[in-house]
């Protein structure tokens, strides 16, 4: 996975969910708004929740839902709206999803020549109630459709509503790779970061992909 998302470090810094009341009311005292923030999160169940190193990279996608909705999960104003954590069995196919993505947020605003770090994150991926789309294009075309969500979206809150873990499903964005959507937080980590990227944006393209190594 490359994550595109802030950590949330509150996850980070507790083991457990009923040390986080105390780390939120802690927190709230120099920042008030911490709670609104990450408010979409909190609604998650704690049971449901994860917490220590690295649980920031995970619970980051659910309190932040895409204004726009993602591929199996609706745009954060609906009222069924929610996170949902993507991931790729490699990486190639990761940074693929990453820059189609990416590209279709910079046409669309227009943005000037630039670099985005990303980081690419290792986490395994377990639970018993996810859905398997895998060579099931014929059968699921629209939700396979490279452009249009709403079918795709439709069924992630079928599924997730009905108790599914996720979906795993192939790339649309790099053939033969493979993906898999995470409706729960508990079915992910923990996550690791194990390098970085430059997206070398030049106005029109992503004309690079960089790995970046710290010096010291």
């Amino acid at each position: 996975m490359a994550t595109v998302f802030p950590p949330i470090d509150l996850f980070e810094d507790v083991a457990d969910a009923k040390d986080l009341d105390a780390l939120l009311a802690l927190r709230a005292r120099t920042d008030p708004l911490v709670s609104d923030r990450i408010g979409p999160a909190l609604q998650i169940p704690p049971e449901e929740r994860v917490y220590g190193p690295g649980a920031g990279y995970v619970m980051a996608p659910f309190a932040y839902p895409s204004p726009d909705g993602t591929r199996f999960g609706p745009p954060a104003l609906r009222a069924l709206s929610f996170g949902v954590y993507y991931a790729a069995r490699d990486e190639a196919t990761a940074i693929a999803e990453v820059k189609h993505h990416r590209i279709a947020f910079l046409e669309a605003t227009r943005a000037a020549a630039q670099d985005f770090d990303f980081e690419v994150l290792n986490a395994p991926v377990r639970g018993a109630h996810f859905y398997d789309l895998r060579d099931r294009h014929r059968e699921f075309k629209a939700v396979y459709s490279p452009t249009d969500y709403s079918s795709s979206q439709k069924l992630g809150a079928a599924l997730r509503e009905k108790g599914a873990d996720g979906i795993a499903y192939d790339s649309v964005r790099r053939e033969g790779g493979e993906c898999v959507a995470v409706f729960r937080p508990r079915c992910v980590g923990p996550a690791r970061p194990v390098k970085n990227l430059i997206f070398r944006w030049d106005g029109e393209a992503i004309t690079a992909v960089l790995e970046t190594q710290r010096l010291a």
